[in-house]
C-alpha cells in the first residue's frame, strides 16, 4: 500500500532477522560495525535502483544526495538538517517479512524484539505446561516411562500450539504496543 507521507515509493528492502544476524555475524568477524555495515549494504542497494551516484551510504549521511531532492519534505533543507544516520538509512529502507522497520524510534531493537516475541514465548510455556500435564494424566499406560514420553509430546504439542495462538491474536498486538 501507498504511503501518502512519503512521494518517493519505493519496494522496501525485506530481511528476516536470521539474515540480519547472519550478516552481523559475518561483519563482526571481519571486524566492522554491523549497524553501518548493514546501512552500506542498504544503500549499495537502494543506489542500484538509481543513476549511479544518485544514493550511496556516504551522500546520505552527508545529506548531500540528489535523492532528497525528489520530496517535498526534504528538498528544501540543509544537507546537515537532512543527514540519515546508519540507523535512519535502515529505518527508512528496511522491513521485516511482517513488513516492520528492523530498528525502531530508538534504535533499541533488542526490546522491540523481545516484545514483540514476549506473547507468543508466554503462550507457549504456559501450552507446553498445559500440554505435558494433560499428556501424562490421560496416558492410560501406568509406567512412568510412557507419562513422560506423553508429557514430552504433549510438552512440545502444547508449546507449538500456545505460540500459534499467541500470534493469532491482535489482542497481544495491542497489549504490547508493538
Amino acid at each position: 500500500m501507498a504511503d501518502p507521507t512519503n512521494p518517493i515509493q519505493l519496494d522496501p528492502i525485506v530481511l528476516s532477522k536470521e539474515q540480519v544476524d547472519e550478516f552481523s555475524r559475518v561483519v563482526r568477524e571481519a571486524g566492522q560495525d554491523p549497524l553501518s555495515g548493514l546501512a552500506r549494504q542498504v544503500a549499495g542497494e537502494v543506489g542500484g535502483r538509481f543513476p549511479e551516484g544518485f544514493v550511496t551510504f556516504d551522500n546520505l549521511i552527508q545529506g548531500t544526495s540528489p535523492f532528497y531532492d525528489l520530496n517535498p519534505n526534504t528538498k528544501d533543507l540543509s544537507p546537515a538538517e537532512r543527514r540519515l544516520t546508519s540507523e535512519d538509512i535502515i529505518r527508512l529502507f528496511v522491513r521485516d517479512p511482517e513488513g516492520r522497520e528492523l530498528v525502531g524510534a530508538e534504535g533499541a531493537t533488542f526490546f522491540e524484539g523481545l516484545k514483540r516475541e514476549a506473547a507468543p514465548q508466554i503462550f507457549s510455556l504456559a501450552g507446553a505446561i498445559g500440554g505435558a500435564r494433560t499428556a501424562a494424566t490421560l496416558m492410560p499406560i501406568p509406567h512412568p516411562a510412557a507419562k513422560l514420553v506423553a508429557g514430552l509430546g504433549g510438552g512440545i504439542a502444547g508449546g507449538f500450539f500456545g505460540s500459534k495462538v499467541a500470534r493469532s491474536f491482535p489482542i497481544t498486538y495491542w497489549v504490547l504496543n508493538v
